[in-house]
């Protein structure tokens, strides 16, 4: 049964986002390619590719919400601790302004203190929302307004807490949608399995058995393996060069270091007469 090459298998070290990308291809070929569908183990194999492809989408949705809520969660802290800088600021300021209206605001802020940074999203989202319903007192308007910069990082931190709260709200509902919902890292093993295991070595054989039939959906299958395979490589080489170029900064600043440590001898040796030859009479 030669002939025709070997198919590879998808390289497991391929990234979440990549395997997705070539099953969406796998899955967009098949569905090209009607004539393929009436073979019931094929069919099969595909249907159960489609879902975990569509499974894995939806978990790097998720990822990408959840890395965007990590973002905006930075965005907000630093909105507190901009406030907070400024409110110290004016609180060290030898001016007759700041004496007056820093202290109320100032007493307000320090019940929650920059600490609260450090506290779960729910958590925190409660501090600095109580902390901004204290900071809306009428009472404290004048001291507000009296001070530059103080109503702009309020009104920052504001906005910031907004953003982070309809973030929140997007990746929550994703999760509410089903609770039993698989990490990437399970449905990019899963979704392997079921491109190397099932289908390559299925085509692998079929190809051979009945070239008519299968050996046009096993070569575009096999270029998109190949295709992402190479950019597996290459990065494993870029990875390589990196590392070897870093190796060889630090051999070269430890021969650095030799020779200054080389130099720092002989000048002790200098320095104490070693080397120097007294003159006799």
């Amino acid at each position: 049964m030669g002939g025709i090459r070997k198919m590879k298998y998808l390289h497991t070290a391929s990234r979440t986002t990549e395997v997705d990308a070539v099953s969406d291809q796998i899955v967009a070929m098949y569905e090209a390619r009607t004539a393929l569908k009436t073979e019931p183990y094929l069919a099969a194999t595909m249907a159960t590719l489609k879902s975990q492809s569509e499974q894995i989408t939806e978990a790097i949705k998720r990822l990408k919400v959840l890395s965007e809520l990590e973002d905006l969660d930075a965005v907000r802290d630093s909105a507190i601790s901009a406030l907070g800088h400024v409110l110290n600021g004016y609180a060290n300021m030898p001016t007759d302004d700041a004496r007056q209206h820093t202290p109320p605001l100032k007493k307000v802020f320090d019940n929650y203190t920059f600490s609260i940074t450090r506290e779960n999203y729910e958590s925190e989202s409660s501090l600095i929302e109580s902390l901004l319903a204290d900071l809306s007192a009428t009472a404290l308007q004048v001291h507000i307004t009296a001070l530059p910069g103080v109503s702009e990082a309020i009104a920052a931190l504001r906005t910031a807490q907004t953003a982070f709260t309809t973030k929140q709200v997007v990746y929550l509902e994703a999760l509410a949608k089903d609770k039993t919902l698989q990490s990437a890292s399970v449905l990019k093993l899963a979704l392997l399995t079921t491109i190397n295991t099932k289908l390559i070595r299925y085509l692998d054989v079929m190809k051979d058995v009945d070239a008519a039939k299968y050996a046009d959906f096993s070569t575009v299958v096999a270029q998109a393996v190949d295709e992402q395979n190479a950019v597996v490589a290459m990065r494993h080489t870029l990875d390589e060069k990196k590392k070897n170029e870093g190796d060889g900064d630090r051999t070269k600043k430890k021969k650095g270091k030799e020779k200054d440590k080389e130099k720092d001898k002989k000048k002790e040796k200098d320095d104490e007469g070693d080397d120097i030859t007294l003159p006799t009479e």
